[in-house]
């Protein structure tokens, strides 16, 4: 498993299914980034609310096929960009586990290869090691009641 990988589980290992929102937002770089975010989800309705936001985030890491790694060289700010098999939705990790975004794709929004044509190298690979971890996540936060 590569460090990146380490980094992102070790974020979720504090993950409280009794506390769902709280865990959720301690997920992100900060917690002024979780509430943007929500904000724009719910602006564009592309979310009903958090919980949704919640499970359609944990759903595409579920059923993940694709990972593509922007590589920075000289910043530590490498991105790791987990998108759906249905091309429906995305996630984007940095280097530190930290959850940097979770959107809807759609025609609007750049690709991860455009949002990044600046970064000194982007790998493209499979998903080889986290979607056993978050199919088991969200099959237990989805059946857990909601507030």
């Amino acid at each position: 498993m590569k460090q990146y990988e380490k980094n992102i589980i070790k974020k979720f290992q504090n993950f409280d299914e009794k506390n769902l929102i709280e865990s959720f937002i301690k997920l992100w770089r900060s917690e002024k980034a979780y509430f943007i975010h929500i904000q724009k989800r719910l602006k564009y309705n592309h979310i009903k609310d958090e919980f949704d936001y919640l499970d359609k985030t944990i759903k595409c890491l579920s059923e993940c096929e694709k990972i593509d790694i922007a590589i920075y060289q000289n910043e530590s700010w490498d991105n790791i960009y987990y998108q759906a098999k249905l091309n429906e939705w995305a996630v984007i990790f940095n280097e530190n586990g930290d959850l940097m975004t979770s959107y809807k794709i759609d025609d609007t929004f750049q690709s991860f290869e455009e949002a990044h044509k600046f970064a000194d190298k982007i790998i493209k690979g499979a998903n080889n090691g986290l979607q056993t971890y978050f199919k088991k996540l969200y099959d237990r936060i989805r059946n857990t009641p909601r507030e």
